[in-house]
């Protein structure tokens, strides 16, 4: 039994709810973030990256900077994107299935993703038919599941490992992986949340298109929920933060299923095999390619504890397998080979001599 208490994980703050899409004074700016080095003023970064006239000036305004010349190294100077000389890109697409539209600006012309399409500051990716995995230049992976709508708000583009993003998802469900580090700063906005880490393993999903709830499960790490009230979230454990509302107590995930060791290779039809969980009402399973791969080849949904693969090619799968509960919240996963081998070779026809008195 996990303990409400237990681990001492990197941090996710899910903080400040509010309703971010419903109140445009809370959407967050399509901004770059610019990390301050030795000798920037607000002069030097407009001259450098911007055309709009007056920029310094605005520039501080818009940062609330008072001192010009004494900004601290490492403090964040947010930029406009419509005064950028040229929108940077800020990661790209790993794979894609099925149909996956991408905005270059958001509420602009949608065109298909492609698999290697660099991505730009303030576009938008639409995941309505099909799923996308992506990936930051610092580092941090996004696999969109189907359904799944994600905006690149905000980020820096600095070399060295102090980053910062800001992404909004407006509806659906997304896995996040962000590398541990203390100068990292990564943000997921939702409807209803604001879901912040330093570097942890985590799935978030914006319950529905009002924003009316967030749902969080933590692999790795920490959570920090703020609402009306404040709670924390170890890892194995998720939460519900709905719009002005108290968080309610963390609950603990489903355990990883323990799958049956003589169900993973054979012949097709293959048919895998775990341990039933009576708390669980359904299970689901990411089926990833042989030699790796960031998007699952097929994600499927099973109520038995057991299912059957036909039409695979022969090879061995990764196979990530997670029980459901009857909130909604999916568990701890578990990590399995699936080999589809070859069938044996028929037996030989067995040769029986014919008997003296037949000859």
């Amino acid at each position: 039994m996990r303990s409400a208490t237990s681990g001492t994980g990197l941090l996710l703050h899910i903080a400040g709810l509010v309703a971010l899409l419903a109140c445009p004074a809370t959407v967050s700016a399509q901004d770059w973030i610019y990390l301050i080095r030795q000798g920037d003023t607000p002069w030097s970064i407009c001259l450098e990256y911007t055309n709009k006239p007056g920029c310094w000036i605005e520039l501080s305004k818009y940062n609330n900077i008072d001192r010009d010349r004494r900004i601290p190294i490492g403090t964040e100077i947010r930029v406009p994107i419509d005064w950028l000389v040229t929108v940077p890109p800020v990661g790209k697409a790993l794979s894609l299935q099925g149909e996956v539209l991408y905005e270059s600006r958001a509420g602009g012309a949608a065109v298909p993703l492609k698999a290697g399409q660099p991505l730009l500051l303030g576009s938008r990716i639409v995941a309505a038919n099909g799923s996308a995995s992506i990936q930051f230049n610092n580092g941090s992976q996004l696999l969109l599941r189907q359904g799944a709508e994600l905006e690149l708000n905000a980020m820096s583009t600095n070399p060295g490992p102090a980053n910062a993003t800001e992404l909004v998802l407006p509806r659906g469900e997304v896995d996040v992986q962000v590398p541990p580090s203390p100068e990292t700063r990564f943000e997921v906005r939702t409807p209803s949340a604001i879901a912040a880490v330093r570097g942890t393993s985590y799935r978030l999903a914006a319950l529905s298109d009002g924003g009316d709830a967030t749902r969080g499960e933590v692999v790795t790490g920490a959570v920090d929920v703020q609402a009306a009230t404040a709670q924390r979230v170890e890892a194995g454990f998720g939460v519900i933060a709905k719009k002005g509302q108290p968080v309610a107590p963390p609950r603990a995930l489903l355990d990883a299923p323990i799958v049956e060791s003589d169900s993973e290779r054979g012949p097709l039809p293959l048919t895998l095999r775990w341990q039933p969980d009576p708390l669980a009402v359904a299970w689901r399973l990411d089926v990833y390619a042989p030699g790796g791969g960031s998007l699952p080849l097929e994600t499927r949904r099973s109520a038995e504890p057991e299912t059957t693969f036909e039409g695979l090619e022969l090879a061995c799968y990764r196979v990530v397998l997670l029980a459901m509960d009857a909130e909604g919240f999916s568990g701890m996963p578990a990590e399995t080979p699936l080999c589809a081998e070859p069938p044996p070779p028929p037996a030989p026809e067995e040769w029986v001599p014919l008997l003296p008195h037949l000859m």
